[in-house]
């Protein structure tokens, strides 16, 4: 071939593979708009995943989750009701701790599936039974305490608009200040930088396990009975 005929050959070549290029980006930009439209569709409709609304914004976000946060209010409120009228209120007589530590491990869970069922499902109802029987505030109390301080929300939001949580500041904060009065009362070690800082890192990132675990601590303590409310005569 000549250099002109060469010229030619290239610049054709150059250009089938432009279109070939750029046929396979929008191919590519249309598979991917379509696979992001339909996981969005399904997550939408999944009445548990926290959908953003498409055209809310941040205040759509805060309106979806907040709406959730009312929706599981009602729930535990009525299962903290149930829970009460099935057990009633008990006091614990606490006694000194011989280790100076907690009775059982922070990952001894298993040992009691029942206590490990209830504080996983239910967390604040059980965390409020234990802060009751152990005189630290009233169950009622506890309860609201408890569902206030996790509603409030410290997350990102994830792919396809689901809102992942992390737990609240303010929830680890009350969690670990009641933990301190319940090693206080049982004797061990508190209010000192180690004690205060494996309770924070238990209530940050394994909650349930420390629900569980300050649960069975009163499991094994002889129950006081709990005086009648006095009323006028």
């Amino acid at each position: 071939f000549g250099s002109s005929e060469s010229v030619s050959v290239a610049a054709a070549l150059h250009g089938i593979r432009a279109m070939l290029h750029s046929r396979l980006f929008e191919d590519g930009q249309r598979l991917v708009a379509e696979a992001t439209a339909e996981v969005e569709t399904e997550v939408r409709q999944y009445p548990f995943a926290m959908p953003i609304y498409a055209d809310g914004g941040f205040a759509g976000r805060i309106l979806t989750y907040y709406t959730y946060a009312a929706l599981l209010l009602v729930v535990f409120l009525i299962a903290a009701a149930v829970y009460r009228a099935m057990k009633p209120a008990e006091e614990k007589e606490l006694k000194a701790s011989e280790t100076g530590d907690f009775s059982h491990g922070l990952c001894s869970w298993y040992e009691n599936w029942k206590t490990s069922l209830l504080g996983c499902c239910c967390t604040p109802v059980r965390w409020a039974d234990t802060t009751d029987a152990s005189n630290s505030t009233r169950y009622w109390i506890a309860v609201c305490l408890y569902l206030v301080f996790s509603l409030i929300p410290l997350g990102i939001v994830g792919p396809y608009g689901v809102l992942v949580l992390a737990p609240s500041p303010l929830l680890v904060f009350l969690g670990v200040y009641y933990r301190q009065q319940l090693r206080q009362k049982r004797g061990m070690d508190h209010s000192t930088v180690e004690t205060v800082g494996k309770d924070c890192l238990s209530w940050a990132f394994c909650t349930c396990c420390a629900v569980v675990q300050e649960a069975r601590e009163l499991e094994d303590e002889p129950t006081q009975p709990v005086p009648p409310p006095t009323t006028g005569v």
